[in-house]
């Protein structure tokens, strides 16, 4: 329930939109056509999916180490228990790539709020998950 509403509250907050009261809209702009290049590409969209990018890194990285140099084994039921370091990156960015590929095009069709859904939800997962190795003892 914590990671729900923390991903409710990050999508809310990057699709918050500054309103200008008694401002009208026509219908012309109500509609908009096809977003501009500038438009499409948005620092927060990119900021977003780096922040996934480095949650992967980190994930990885950490699985890594702890597999290599201590007793514990992957959590990850679609790996086995002592994964490559190709194995792990190649699953999570691959999962990662997909969930970008979604992101950008929910925001190409402007809805802003679900653009950012994939990349807050898997840097939640991914930080959590390396987190998990100090928490357990597999570094004491």
């Amino acid at each position: 329930m914590k990671s729900f509403c923390l991903l409710f509250l990050l999508c809310v907050a990057c699709s918050a939109q500054q309103i200008m009261p008694g401002a009208t809209v026509s219908s012309r702009e109500a509609l908009p056509d096809a977003p501009s290049h500038a438009k499409l590409f948005r620092r927060t969209f990119f900021a977003a999916h780096a922040i996934l990018l480095t949650s992967v890194v980190y994930d990885v990285e950490v699985t890594h180490q702890g597999l290599a140099h201590h007793n514990c084994v992957e959590g990850n039921t679609d790996l086995s228990y002592h994964p490559s370091r190709g194995q792990l990156y190649a699953e999570n960015l691959g999962i990662a790539a997909g969930l970008s590929a979604f992101d950008y095009l929910l925001h190409r069709k402007h809805f802003e709020p679900g653009a950012y859904t994939g990349a807050v939800y898997g840097s939640i997962l991914h930080f959590h998950a390396g987190t998990e190795w100090f928490t357990r003892g597999c570094f004491n």
